[in-house]
């Protein structure tokens, strides 16, 4: 596998999203009609906490596919489509829509942790 890695895609000013705005300046603002494109016109900015906070932590993880198949490793990298899994010295590319759910793994049997 190649020895490049991924390249972080900045995070979009968060402030602009989160502004509320005046009930008189609501009457004077055009509406805005909501993302309903792909999914790389919407950003999830839960999904993008929970993958920094593990590609940070460089927390082991269990990967769990739609069909119940597990896969363990640490998450190298992400970006809208896909996730990036260092798992017994390979690097995997994951479609995240292949994904049932993602959990730490402890080794022990036990997955719940509080993060």
């Amino acid at each position: 596998m190649s020895s490049d890695k991924w390249i972080e895609v900045p995070r979009p000013n968060r402030t602009d999203k989160a502004r509320v705005q005046n009930p008189s300046s609501r009457k004077a603002a055009a509406p805005q009609a909501a993302s309903t494109g792909p999914a790389g016109n919407r950003t999830s900015y839960v999904q993008d906490a929970f993958y920094q906070h593990l590609m940070s932590e460089r927390a082991l993880v269990e990967v769990v596919f739609i069909d119940g198949e597990p896969l363990i490793g640490v998450i190298d990298g992400f970006d809208t489509y896909a996730i990036l899994l260092l798992s017994q010295g390979e690097e995997i590319l994951i479609f995240k829509s292949a994904i049932r759910y993602i959990h730490l793994y402890l080794g022990d049997g036990n997955t719940e942790k509080n993060v």
